[in-house]
């Protein structure tokens, strides 16, 4: 070829290599485009299998199942939550306005309602009538939220506790009963014997004293024993319906972790420590119970501690999910296969249950059942010689 003409040619070739390029850009566009496509398509596969796994396991299950929307609307149910709702028509539905609707509640509508916590439990009651019989539904609910802690899903799973109800009733009455029966002979030796140390009935010398101060003493230990039970048995199974107050926990806890000293301090040397950095930190709890709680824990702390002095810390601080409340010690720690049980109502550690520690384990049982009926958590946190932590979240004011 004569080299004369390869220039007049250049144009073309650089043409030619740019339709070529275009056409390649545009192929890969297109093949970009259907990658794009395939990924959509199996996600959309993935979502859909994954839905029908979720539905086909769902639908055996004997607990009930509801998923709803942000708004509380229901996107989907299994057989056995509509049977506990009574309908099957979930369309345009408003699960909380229809709970309050159908049900007695042991929670009001806005602790319902309120998504800031992640799990909360409730109880839902349909009380016996000529036509139905009572129905008892354990209620948890999950806030799940995405990446961007936007709320995605709320779901609800309903237990059927009505045999189990029944069950809990006849023991409520029983231990309730058994209470009072022992209350009353009690309260008259404890009556008769501050009348004998008044010297109401004659003159004693001071070995009789001493027999009637163990008498009125023990007595009072047994009391207080009777009196904690008659508590355990009447919020155990029981919502408690108690008026509710703003409670300012920087002036509140310190007069409990007194007054708890005071009264099981047993000539131990105890060095408690109370915290709360805000001072207008306030909580929405019936006194009585709040009071219940902390005097608990703080007594179990003195109960079991094992060292010289016993360490109490107490402490408080807000959250953006309520309230935190820990108290911790220096005693001997729980091991980690007893966790769990110590809020079992009638349950304390073998090696302490011995006689030589007072109490029958109502105390972690009741405290639980307050926390949990107030729509709060209590976990605990504890090694062997190293102390135990009780932590309590409790939904603010």
């Amino acid at each position: 070829m004569d080299p004369e003409l390869r220039p007049k040619e250049a144009p073309f070739q650089i043409q030619a290599l740019k339709k070529r390029v275009e056409m390649g850009g545009k192929l890969l566009s297109e093949t970009i485009v259907r990658l794009r496509d395939i990924q959509t398509n199996l996600e959309k596969t993935k979502e859909e299998y994954e839905r029908k796994k979720f539905e086909a396991t769902a639908d055996k299950m004997f607990n009930g199942i509801v998923v709803c929307a942000s708004d509380w609307t229901v996107t989907n149910a299994n057989p056995s939550a509509l049977k506990y709702l009574e309908t099957s028509d979930t369309k345009s539905f408003n699960l909380p306005d229809y709970l309050f609707d159908k049900f007695t509640v042991s929670i009001t509508k806005e602790m319902l309602i309120d998504l800031s916590l992640p799990y909360k439990t409730f109880n839902l009651i349909r009380e016996e009538t000529e036509q139905f019989n009572a129905l008892f539904l354990e209620v948890g609910m999950d806030v799940l939220k995405d990446h961007l802690g936007v709320v995605s899903d709320i779901i609800i799973t309903f237990e059927d506790a009505t045999e189990r109800r029944k069950e809990e009733r006849v023991k409520q009455d029983f231990l309730s009963l058994l209470s009072h029966k022992l209350m009353t002979p009690l309260t008259s030796i404890i009556g008769r014997s501050e009348l004998l140390l008044k010297g109401i009935y004659g003159p004693m010398n001071d070995e009789q004293k001493k027999v009637v101060m163990v008498i009125d003493n023990q007595a009072e230990k047994q009391k207080s024993l009777v009196d904690k039970l008659l508590k355990f048995t009447s919020i155990i199974y029981d919502h408690p319906s108690a008026p509710k107050e703003a409670i300012n926990l920087a002036e509140t806890l310190p007069a409990i972790a007194n007054s708890a000293v005071k009264s099981s301090g047993n000539g131990k040397k105890i060095e408690i420590e109370v915290i709360c950095k805000n001072r207008e930190l306030n909580l929405r709890i019936n006194k009585n119970q709040f009071e219940t709680i902390f005097s608990n824990l703080i007594e179990n702390s003195i109960k079991f501690g094992d060292k010289d002095p016993v360490k109490i810390s107490l402490s408080a601080e807000e959250t953006t999910s309520g309230v935190n409340l820990i108290v911790a010690d220096n005693g001997p720690g729980i091991p980690p296969e007893e966790q769990e049980r110590i809020f079992s109502g009638l349950y304390q550690v073998e090696k302490y249950f011995t006689g030589q520690i007072e109490g029958a384990g109502l105390g972690l049982a009741l405290v639980k059942k307050i926390v949990e009926s107030n729509s709060g958590t209590i976990a605990v946190k504890s090694s062997i010689s190293r102390g135990t932590e009780l932590r309590i979240n409790l939904p603010g004011s």
